[in-house]
């Protein structure tokens, strides 16, 4: 028996991605948010949302300094428009990015979990796509991630 508390709405936007431009991907997103019709409680972006799936990291990554978790401040522009986006619309929104965290060695594609309020989850990709080269872009993800949401 389903009841309102076990369903999980969720919005899955494609958007033609627009190739390492992050303001237009974000400005596209948001007019995409801006359109939902109906509540959701889960919004899921495209692989590295922000400039298509680039494996130029050095180049176009975001940069994530040390402490980023604790300082939403120090959050590059895709990070914080996902939590903007959660804000607006009650929701949690997922995506990934190309990141280059300052406590890693490698640059990840990392996905995360962004709610309205409180911590971020992320998840670095774990297996990575070898016939685009991402392998030899970006270092793979060593942990499994699980995040509850909303029951």
């Amino acid at each position: 028996m389903n009841t309102i508390a076990s369903l999980l709405r969720v919005a899955a936007l494609q958007t033609p991605l627009v190739w390492v431009d992050p303001t237009a991907n974000a400005e596209a997103i948001g007019r995409q948010i801006d359109a939902l019709d109906e509540p959701c409680d889960l919004i899921v972006l495209p692989e590295m949302w922000a400039t298509g799936f680039t494996m130029d990291p050095g180049t176009h990554a975001c940069v994530l300094p040390k402490g980023w978790q604790d300082d939403e401040a120090t959050w590059p522009a895709p990070l914080a428009a996902m939590r903007q986006w959660a804000r607006q619309r009650d929701a949690a929104v997922i995506g990934s990015l190309s990141c280059r965290d300052e406590a890693l060695a490698q640059p990840v594609n990392r996905c995360f979990f962004v709610p309205p309020n409180g911590p971020v989850e992320f998840y670095d990709k774990r297996h990575l796509f070898t016939f685009a080269g991402e392998d030899a872009a970006y270092g793979p993800g060593e942990d499994r991630v699980i995040v509850e949401w909303r029951g």
